[in-house]
C-alpha cells in the first residue's frame, strides 16, 4: 500500500474491514489536517474569506458565497471538536461574518453572494440557510457564545420563509424581500 492511498474497498462483513483499520483512520486524519492547513490561509485580515488558488495563494477579488462561508466555519468547528488548537479564532471570524455581512439587515435571512460589502446575488436559498444552521450548530458544540442566536435566527427564517406546510417540504428560494420565486410553468 502506498502511504497516501486508501485501501481498496472490500466486503464490510469481512474481519478487519478496511474502513475500520488504524491505517485508514490515520490516512483520513492526515488528509483532514492537510485540508485545514491549506484553508487556514483563506481568512481575510478583515472579515470574510479569500478564494484560494490551487497552490493555496489568495486570489484577487472579494467574492464570497454563503455556502462556502458556512461550510468553512462548520469544518473548523469540527477541527475544534476533534481537539486541535487554532480553530477558535476561525470559528469566531465566521460567526461574525455570517451575522454582519451575509445577514440581510433590511429583509432578514441570508443573501447568497457578496463582493466586499456589496450584495452580488440577493437570492435567499434554503440550501444556504440550512448551511448557516449547520455552521451555527457546530459552533455551539464548539462553545461559541453567539451560536444560539445565529442558530435560532436561521431556524426562524427557514420556518417562516421556506417551509411549505401544505407540501410538507422546504421551498428552494425566495427574493430578497421575502416573496417566493414563482414556480416554473411548462
Amino acid at each position: 500500500m502506498i502511504k497516501d492511498q486508501p485501501l481498496p474497498p472490500g466486503a464490510h462483513s469481512e474481519p478487519g474491514f478496511w474502513l475500520e483499520t488504524l491505517n485508514h483512520r490515520n490516512w483520513l486524519m492526515d488528509q483532514a489536517m492537510r485540508q485545514f492547513e491549506f484553508f487556514s490561509a483563506s481568512c481575510l485580515n478583515g472579515l470574510g474569506l479569500f478564494i484560494l488558488g490551487h497552490d493555496g495563494s489568495p486570489q484577487p477579488g472579494e467574492f464570497q458565497e454563503l455556502h462556502t462561508t458556512a461550510r468553512m466555519f462548520h469544518s473548523y468547528a469540527l477541527r475544534h471538536l476533534a481537539g486541535f488548537q487554532g480553530a477558535d479564532q476561525i470559528i469566531d471570524h465566521g460567526m461574525t461574518y455570517l451575522k454582519r455581512h451575509h445577514r440581510d439587515r433590511d429583509y432578514g435571512g441570508y443573501v447568497w453572494a457578496l463582493e466586499g460589502d456589496q450584495i452580488k446575488d440577493d437570492r435567499k436559498l434554503a440550501y444556504g440557510h440550512v448551511l448557516v444552521l449547520l455552521a451555527s450548530a457546530s459552533a455551539k458544540l464548539a462553545g461559541h457564545p453567539e451560536a444560539d442566536r445565529l442558530m435560532a435566527d436561521a431556524r426562524e427564517v427557514l420556518d417562516q420563509h421556506f417551509w411549505d406546510k401544505e407540501a410538507g417540504l422546504y421551498c428552494d428560494e425566495w427574493n430578497r424581500d421575502g416573496h417566493l420565486f414563482p414556480p416554473i410553468v411548462e
